[in-house]
């Protein structure tokens, strides 16, 4: 976590750090000046996302298209295929809270399985295994 300020010292926003070599080297989370980063903040953005985007049991849509409204840069993805979580991080600086996103989630949305794409690849990290129709799309 990094706070960006102006180049007179004004405070701007709080962010992650993708690195100085990434195309958005900074995502931002707040433009508060004193917000705690701790599990409270990302399982009350992840519970914003849900109301917003909650469905009557569709057989696939977007629970947390953007959990970080207002805050779209942070790149978090998550995907419901019936009762499958798939959970995609596209920041690097974002990762360092996977398993908190992950917590909130599962406790959140009730899905049965949680998947993540890791290195390209999704990978089951909780729950049971699905059907041969969403592992199949999971992995092709």
């Amino acid at each position: 976590m990094v706070r960006l300020q102006d180049s007179l010292g004004n405070f701007l926003a709080h962010a992650v750090s993708d690195g100085p070599r990434a195309a958005v080297p900074y995502r931002i989370l707040s433009r508060e000046r004193h917000p705690e980063f701790n599990a409270a903040f990302f399982e009350a953005a992840v519970e914003t996302a849900l109301r917003r985007r909650r469905a009557p049991d569709a057989g696939g849509y977007r629970p947390a298209p953007d959990p970080w409204r207002g805050r779209p840069s942070a790149r978090v993805f998550c995907d419901r295929h019936g009762t499958a979580l798939l959970l995609e991080i596209q920041s690097p600086g974002m990762q360092t809270q996977a398993a908190v996103i992950e917590e909130a989630l599962w406790q959140q949305a009730s899905p049965k399985s949680l998947w993540v794409k890791l290195n390209g690849a999704w990978e089951r990290v909780r729950g049971e295994k699905c059907g041969p129709e969403i592992q199949s799309r999971v992995t092709g």
